[in-house]
C-alpha cells in the first residue's frame, strides 16, 4: 500500500527554467530492474541539457548477482555528474518529494508498489509496458508506457515532460487522481470485501 501524500500537483519549473528536472529510478539494483538501460536512456536524453538529473535509489549488496550488476551499473554511469546512485533505503519520501517523474525500465515485474507510491506523490510514471504495469495507469494520461526495447518512445516521454510544464501538471494531477480512485487503501479493502461476499456469501 502506497503512503498517502498530499503534495499539490503544480510542480517545479522545468525545461528552460532555473529548476532542475529530476528523474527518479527507485528499486533494487539488479538485472530484472534493468537500470543500465535507464542510464543509457538518460544520457541520450540529457545531451546538452544542464538542468536534468537522474537519481537511482536501490543499490544493495545482498546477493552476488546484485553486486555484479551494481558494478556494471557504476561503469555505465562513469563520472557523469548528472547521475546519482544511492543505496537502498526505507526513507524514500525525500526522493519522491524532489522528483518530477518516476522511470522504470524493468524486464520482469508484476504490479510494482513504487508505481502507486509515485502516483500518490503526483508523479507521472514512465515505464515498460510489462505484466500488470499497463493496468496500473494509462499511456498518455498518468505517464507513458513503452516496450522494453523502445528507446524512441521512452525518450519521447522524457522530452515531452521536460519541455511542457502544462503536460507535467496535467499528468501529475491525473496520477494523483488515479491513486485516489484505485489504490487508496480504504477503497481497496472495500473492493476485496465485495468480491469475497460475491464469491463466498455468508450463510
Amino acid at each position: 500500500q502506497a503512503k498517502v501524500n498530499m503534495r499539490e500537483p503544480s510542480l517545479n519549473s522545468v525545461g528552460a527554467g532555473d529548476k532542475v528536472f529530476i528523474i527518479l529510478c527507485l528499486g533494487i539494483v539488479c538485472p530484472r530492474k534493468n537500470q543500465i538501460w535507464t542510464v543509457e536512456l538518460f544520457k541520450q536524453f540529457a545531451m546538452n541539457k544542464i538542468n536534468v538529473r537522474l537519481v537511482i535509489v536501490g543499490a544493495r549488496r545482498t546477493r552476488l548477482y546484485e553486486v555484479e550488476y551494481l558494478e556494471k551499473l557504476k561503469l555505465a554511469i562513469g563520472n557523469d555528474p548528472q547521475i546519482e546512485l544511492h543505496d537502498v533505503t526505507d526513507n524514500v519520501d525525500t526522493f519522491f518529494s524532489q522528483a518530477h517523474c518516476l522511470m522504470i525500465t524493468s524486464l520482469n515485474e508484476v504490479t510494482p508498489m513504487v508505481v502507486s507510491e509515485a502516483m500518490s506523490w503526483s508523479l507521472p510514471v514512465l515505464s515498460t509496458n510489462i505484466a500488470g504495469i499497463k493496468e496500473m495507469y494509462t499511456d498518455g494520461v498518468e505517464g507513458f508506457l513503452f516496450a522494453p526495447d523502445d528507446s524512441e518512445k521512452a525518450l519521447h516521454g522524457l522530452n515531452a515532460l521536460y519541455e511542457s510544464k502544462e503536460l507535467m501538471t496535467k499528468m501529475a494531477t491525473a496520477a494523483r487522481s488515479r491513486y485516489e480512485k484505485v489504490f487508496d487503501l480504504n477503497l481497496m479493502v472495500e473492493s476485496y470485501q465485495r468480491l469475497v461476499m460475491k464469491v463466498a456469501p455468508l450463510v
